[in-house]
Formats: C-alpha cells, structure tokens, sequence
C-alpha cells in the first residue's frame, strides 16, 4: 500500500471518528479519550467492507483507528459561583484560554 493511499484511509478513518462523536455514538472521557467498544469496532469494520473497501484497506483502517492520536486546542475556562442579593446562586467565568489536548481512542470492555 502506498503512502498517499494510507494517508487516504487515515483520513476516513478521522472523519468516522469525529462523524460518530457528533452523532453521540463515541463519547470522550475527562481525559479526552474517545471511548469505544469491541462491538462498535467491528460494526465500522463491516459497514467499512460494504461500502467496498478491500480487507486489507479495512484492517488498516482498523489499526488506524486503534492507534488513533490528534493533538486539538480547545477554550477553557474557570467558573466561580457567587451569591447573589437574592440569596440565589449565579456563576461567571474567567481565565478564558486555549489549551492543546491530546484526543485518543481508548477500547472499554
């Protein structure tokens, strides 16, 4: 397989992951790991093999997606609640900044 086709497939590979984080079918943890199941694995995997793709393109996808890493900034923030003159509880936020996390696939059984 050459480089520009496994390059190719990598990239499918990171569209269906966040496609399927879009859509609620992969969940991301408090640490950034997209969290997914043998099961959901092997339903890519045959949706992959209809769509016409070769075994051994699908086994590639399948470690790709495995072994999935991407570095991604993302705006945080600090919340700090206060009592209002209410006596009702509000909250704003401050130190608004972008950090680089690191997302990545981790299988749950």
């Amino acid at each position: 397989m050459e480089e520009k086709e496994k390059k190719e497939l990598k990239g499918i590979v990171v569209d269906i992951i966040f496609e399927e984080l879009e859509k609620g079918n992969l969940k991301q943890d408090e640490n950034y790991n997209i969290i997914y199941t043998e099961d959901f694995l092997n339903s890519i995997i045959m949706e992959l093999l209809l769509n016409g793709f070769t075994t051994k393109e699908v086994m590639y996808m399948r470690q790709a997606f495995i072994n999935f890493e991407m570095e991604q900034d993302i705006t945080v923030s600090d919340t700090v609640e206060f009592e209002t003159k209410g006596g009702g509880k509000d909250w704003y936020e401050i130190n608004e900044r972008i950090e680089t996390v690191v997302l990545a696939t981790k299988k749950v059984i």
